[in-house]
């Protein structure tokens, strides 16, 4: 049994990729599928490229406004209630609108589910394979850690009345979101590869570790916990949740000498000195990476200088938050 679905691409100066993208979406044959692309105000050749698909997608154009105003516009078109956010720069693999359906379709309870999914580089190659951990929310605050990842699938009407991204949170609107629906309902896990993500400079989550991330990842979890709507088993872990995003807002010193490194550590530990045990050991905080931000920016030259001297892991675990 499968259900009717729509996926909504938005787009803005996208001709490198997008073409890719559609491909991947349409050539899955899908019986029952609405495809909906949003063209963010381009400059580029991207309305070019989209024309050449007009008679299967549907493509709607507004002035530049934003990714979360261009993904809202396209859920407001949307005429189904099981939707996917596809981005311009990431194609899915084969099977994933079918798996998807189907995972959703036997279970009316799940708010979403989500494959694993292969990073690729910028002419598409495949980089690496991500075992998406099974579904935990508690993990998802405790850890800061966005669960759902690429080729991620939901129900429309989990967010009830409200917007599908937050216009308050642009550069992490898609962790807001599924916050959020978390907490009103379980994902699940498909265990198969069927998605990707691409890393290249210029996407948002590469361009954007910044001083302005930094702070927008706080708001954000402190902006969860001031929801009324929220169970008590859900309230226990905001200390635990403000710590973690404390921590790592303090790792995205390493790309912008903006973030006030020193401060955020200390409020980490103000709001949890120890963390939980039950919190995995590549989402704990790093002694050897607590040091070098702590002695920022006297400690810069020693990233350069040497290059072992920081885990990998920690240069790059904020990427998976």
């Amino acid at each position: 049994m499968s259900l009717p679905a729509t996926i909504i691409t938005p787009v803005y100066n996208g001709e490198a990729f997008i073409e890719e993208t559609l491909l991947s979406v349409l050539e899955q044959n899908y019986p029952d599928l609405e495809y909906v692309v949003v063209d963010d105000g381009s400059r580029d050749g991207t309305p070019e490229l989209l024309g050449k698909y007009a008679a299967r997608v549907r493509i709607l154009h507004q002035d530049n406004q934003g990714e979360s105003a261009a993904v809202n516009a396209g859920v407001e078109a949307a005429s189904n209630d099981i939707i996917a956010i596809v981005n311009a720069d990431d194609p899915i693999l084969p099977g994933l609108i079918a798996a998807a359906t189907e995972v959703l379709a036997k279970n009316e309870a799940l708010v979403a589910v989500y494959p694993d999914w292969q990073s690729i580089d910028e002419r598409g190659g495949a980089a690496a394979i991500h075992e998406a951990p099974d579904y935990d929310f508690a993990r998802m605050l405790e850890e800061h850690y966005c669960i759902p990842g690429p080729g991620t699938f939901f129900r429309r009407s989990a967010f009830g009345d409200e917007a599908v991204r937050s216009a308050a949170f642009p550069l992490n609107g898609d962790f807001e979101a599924w916050l959020r629906l978390g907490s009103r309902g379980p994902m699940q896990r498909i265990p198969r590869v069927l998605a990707s993500w691409r890393r290249h400079e210029a996407n948002t989550s590469m361009s954007n570790r910044s001083a302005a991330m930094a702070a927008s990842r706080i708001r954000l979890i402190e902006s969860f916990f001031a929801r009324d709507d929220l169970s008590e088993s859900i309230r226990r872990l905001e200390s635990q949740a403000l710590s973690a995003a404390y921590y790592f807002a303090a790792v995205l010193a390493l790309h912008d000498e903006r973030v006030p490194a020193r401060r955020y550590l200390w409020k980490s530990f103000a709001h949890r000195a120890v963390w939980p045990r039950r919190i995995r050991s590549d989402r704990r905080r790093s002694l050897k990476l607590m040091g070098y931000l702590s002695l920022l920016p006297m400690s810069r030259p020693l990233k350069t200088i040497y290059g072992r001297y920081l885990d990998k892991r920690d240069i790059d675990n904020e990427l998976d938050a």
